[in-house]
């Protein structure tokens, strides 16, 4: 049996010490990263939402950071009374930043710098694969929070009948809470933007790695 063509050792040998370098649990990093995250989506969410609320009531929802959660939940999210600032119910739900958010951008850039591509080629699938990664976690959050905020509860803003709420309640569970899919969309968008034929045959031992 001839041995596997020296890219494809390369390659995987760069990319489990990338992605174990990048995924480790390092305690500085999940803080910041879930105050980056805290405070840009709260952002978004002010900036999409203006000042007419959710729905056009006076409800908003407010991100907080908060790593002291169980099972990596580092962020809590609740309503807050945009007419008088009161947090109405923050801390309703938890979300894992880490799980919704930074493994997909790791998990591409990991992919990234392991293939063998010249530095231009790959800072260039680098930028164009986080910007898909970037959608697909807005994607995430958006399903999240609708599926968060679906409901008969006293925190729910709405309830969508049949087949609309199945749908939602699928669509949820596959995109943002099964962990398979924080690891399958970021290999889809690297196959997208970094793997041509001469990366193929390079891994393949096609020609000369």
């Amino acid at each position: 049996m001839p041995p596997p063509p020296r890219a494809l050792v390369v390659f995987l040998v760069t990319l489990i010490g990338t992605s174990a370098l990048l995924m480790a649990p390092w305690p500085p990093v999940e803080r910041v990263y879930a105050r980056m995250f805290a405070s840009g989506g709260d952002l978004a969410l002010r900036v999409l939402g203006g000042r007419s609320g959710l729905l056009g009531s006076s409800a908003g929802v407010a991100l907080v950071a908060d790593t002291s959660g169980r099972m990596g939940h580092d962020v809590r999210v609740g309503l807050v009374n945009l007419d008088r600032g009161i947090p109405d119910g923050l801390g309703r739900k938890r979300l894992s930043s880490r799980h919704l958010a930074y493994m997909p951008a790791v998990t591409l850039l990991a992919l990234v710098l392991a293939t063998p591509l010249g530095w231009r080629r790959r800072a260039r699938a680098c930028l164009f694969g986080l910007l898909w990664v970037h959608v697909f976690v807005a994607l995430r959050f958006t399903l999240f929070l609708l599926d968060a905020f679906n409901g008969v509860e006293n925190h729910c803003l709405f309830y969508l009948i049949n087949p609309w709420h199945g749908l939602l309640d699928l669509a949820a569970n596959v995109l943002a809470k099964v962990p398979a899919t924080t690891y399958v969309v970021p290999l889809v968008i690297w196959a997208l933007v970094a793997v041509d034929r001469d990366v193929v045959e390079r891994l393949t031992g096609s020609v000369p790695g």
